[in-house]
């Protein structure tokens, strides 16, 4: 199919109304313009104003152009690599809070066998308690003290 060159400047001219009006980087239009021609277009095409409007020609194949990438394998395999990261992220924040979490089990355990064992006081225990910043783990002093 034969493209004339009016029509490719009219194509330009509503690609890079398309890159204003969704906010995108202005290498859009050049790069979005080899993937249609498999050539970067020409530098005068810089000079080109924006199209008042996008034609329904051109909105179609852009979409077309973004389901084929989503549906692309290079896609596929870069959304599987960041679920990865992702994964990875979220399991050593999983492993990091479990360690806080047995420290501050320790420490709760540590200062209740002592106040259990008349080894600290009360006032002790609750001081410990304070300093080691556990008192959101333990409702019942809440409650109870209205701490």
């Amino acid at each position: 199919m034969i493209i004339r060159k009016n029509e490719k400047r009219q194509f330009y001219a509503e690609l890079k109304a398309y890159t204003i009006m969704k906010g995108y980087k202005p290498g859009y239009t050049a790069a979005k313009w080899k993937d249609k021609f498999k050539a970067w277009p020409p530098r005068d095409y810089e000079e080109i104003s924006a199209a008042s409007e996008v034609s329904p020609t051109v909105s179609l194949w852009i979409r077309a152009q973004n389901i084929r990438w989503a549906n692309s394998n290079h896609n596929q395999r870069m959304l599987a690599y960041e679920r990865g990261v992702h994964r990875d992220f979220l399991l050593a924040a999983l492993r990091a809070a479990s360690a806080r979490t047995k420290a501050m089990e320790a420490d709760i355990n540590t200062i209740g066998v002592a106040l259990k064992g008349d080894l600290i006081s009360c006032d002790t225990a609750v001081r410990w308690v304070r300093e080691a910043g556990l008192l959101g783990m333990i409702g019942a002093y809440r409650r109870i003290f209205g701490n």
